[in-house]
């Protein structure tokens, strides 16, 4: 009996080893989402609200984040095989669409388009069926005509995936073991450590971001741009938009690097993923809950002018019937040719009002932005970029998050030394931003040999875009062709950028000869500057000055709320000339 039992025994511990064996050998599988901790279990503890009944605003939202996280977990489930595990993850993606789609002022929503597209594709796409063949879905099906009515989803151009493409990805990512939860009020919390599949996810090797990547490594970033995608819109839920900015841009960073990914960017899922971030990148609010996202007129009129600039590719013989004027004498050549005379008619018969608002700004800023180019070196003409930038606007922000009157991204404002955090961003202070524009410029005609016009190029397209350019049109980077000999190697924009710098500069310094009326001077951009320490409210200190909240918010763009920062040193901040004596009585 004693030999029986040990017998059995032995029999027993040769299996549990083997089966630890092979535990070791299998990959990780996905844990339920009820069973998650650390970020995500932190989130999806909120209360997400009945799903039988109306939802508020923050619930629809972490239902959204839900249904991404999921996403992200359908893709990385489907790599190591776990079919079990893809298929919960789906069924519980479909739910959340369910439940979305209940919620009658939502589901009208280009958010909620956007994601009933990705879910359903991959729905789709794993069972080899349409939607209308599971009647549990019939729900989904009732609701389509008023998601999507007649209209048809835009299809991306090879010009978008090009143009995202010849961004520079970042060498790393910020992912961290430890991440912040930032409050409403911009206190940072406890860290908190991501656990269980969290954990195992960030610690995945995506591949080099630069390289080619292999099929995992592209799935393994597909998978991560959807779970930053979910953290990105429940950190807008939480009212935290600094984190929401944050994830932003690392999701943005995983779409420049798979858009270098040549057999994957014709893929469909590739074509989900960009249509969901780019949508969620261009409609999302900036950092404070009261600050405005200012698009302005000037980007829909650069993108009409560089599309008419691309119907003139044609050689012209003749002249347009322009007047022939003469600039005033100018470091950079004012080239007059057709593509310049094409854009000046262009503006002139269709942007007129645009440009004479524009000379009035000019009024105000021009005298400032002179000063400091003379201060710093850089040809005085250059200050008509800023007018095709933004419209002489602070406050201007395009689609493609860049800001300011000098439209910085944040990776070339903060290496040009500008602030760019929750409380502020230098991007949008007039006068910073034009001191580091104008040492960018300098730094750009250097590095190009000396070209102004390659430099302009450099300034609006990437070194990578501008280098290939370059090096087709025969020439190298200390002995740069001119533009106009690289400039059918560039991308559409660039192309259209220096004839649209020209073109404002000849229009801008020959008003008259345009027939443009005169114009009544704009206010002086003038103002005391005092040092504060310690969070001040805006409103506090214009009723020590005798002034609106609004009238210091537009001597002071770069505030993003409004409380000055909790800075360990005093603040330069401006308020209206011949105030200081009475702000300092006041204070």
């Amino acid at each position: 009996m004693m030999k029986k039992l040990l017998f059995i025994l032995l029999i027993a511990a040769t299996a549990s080893v083997e089966t630890s064996k092979a535990q070791e050998l299998m990959p990780p599988e996905p844990a339920p989402v009820e069973d998650l901790r650390g970020y995500d279990w932190h989130y999806f503890s909120q209360n997400l609200g009945n799903p039988w009944s109306s939802l508020t605003d923050t619930q629809i939202l972490y239902r959204v984040s839900r249904a991404y996280l999921l996403q992200s977990r359908i893709i990385q489930a489907q790599a190591v095989g776990n079919t079990r595990s893809l298929e919960d993850y789906m069924y519980q993606a479909m739910d959340e669409l369910v439940v979305l789609s209940d919620q009658p002022g939502f589901v009208s929503q280009p958010q909620f388009r956007e994601l009933y597209r990705t879910i359903i594709h991959e729905h789709e796409e794993y069972y080899g069926a349409d939607l209308d063949e599971f009647p549990e879905y019939r729900s989904l099906l009732a609701h389509r005509s008023t998601m999507f009515g007649t209209r048809t989803p835009r299809e991306i151009t090879k010009n978008e995936i090009t143009r995202l493409s010849e961004v520079t990805p970042a060498a790393t990512t910020e992912y961290t073991a430890r991440i912040p939860v930032v409050g409403r009020a911009g206190t940072t919390q406890a860290p908190v450590i991501p656990r269980g599949y969290d954990r195992y996810a960030l610690s995945q090797d995506c591949g080099n971001p630069r390289g080619s990547l292999t099929k995992d490594q592209i799935t393994c970033r597909v998978s991560r741009a959807y779970r930053l995608q979910s953290r990105t819109i429940r950190a807008q839920a939480d009212g935290d938009l600094y984190s929401a900015e944050r994830y932003m841009n690392q999701v943005m960073n995983e779409l420049v690097v798979l858009s270098n990914q040549p057999e994957f960017v014709s893929q469909p899922q590739f074509r989900e993923l960009y249509r969901t971030i780019v949508h969620e990148h261009e409609t999302s609010p900036d950092t404070d809950l009261n600050e405005p996202r200012e698009y302005g007129e000037i980007f829909a009129l650069r993108d009409a002018m560089f599309e008419a600039q691309s119907r003139m590719e044609a050689p012209i013989a003749a002249a347009v019937g322009l007047p022939r004027v003469k600039p005033v004498a100018t470091t950079i050549p004012m080239t007059q040719n057709q593509f310049v005379e094409g854009l000046v008619t262009w503006l002139m018969e269709n942007r007129r009002e645009m440009i004479i608002r524009s000379l009035d700004l000019a009024d105000t800023y021009f005298p400032m932005i002179e000063q400091i180019f003379a201060e710093e070196g850089v040809p005085d003409e250059l200050k008509y970029l800023a007018v095709g930038e933004s419209g002489l606007d602070p406050r201007a922000q395009s689609v493609a998050s860049a800001v300011g009157m000098w439209q910085f991204i944040a990776s070339t404002g903060r290496a040009m030394g500008l602030r760019i955090d929750e409380f502020v961003d230098e991007r949008r202070d007039p006068v910073k931003a034009t001191r580091a524009a104008a040492r960018h410029l300098k730094d750009l005609h250097e590095y190009y040999g000396n070209d102004w016009q390659v430099a302009l190029a450099g300034y609006n397209c990437s070194p990578k875009c501008v280098l290939r350019a370059i090096s087709r049109a025969g020439g190298t980077r200390k002995n740069p062709p001119s533009y106009w000999q690289m400039r059918r190697h560039l991308p559409r924009e660039t192309r259209g950028y220096v004839p649209q710098f020209i073109a404002f500069a000849l229009i801008m310094s020959n008003p008259a000869e345009f027939g443009l009326p005169a114009v009544s001077r704009g206010p002086e951009f003038t103002y005391d500057e005092v040092t504060v320490s310690g969070m001040l409210k805006l409103e506090t200190i214009a009723r020590m000055v005798g002034t609106t909240t609004e009238h210091i918010q537009d001597l002071n763009p770069e505030l993003r709320r409004e409380i000055l920062p909790p800075d360990r040193t005093p603040y330069t901040l401006r308020i209206p000339a011949n105030t200081f004596a009475r702000f300092a009585d006041a204070f």
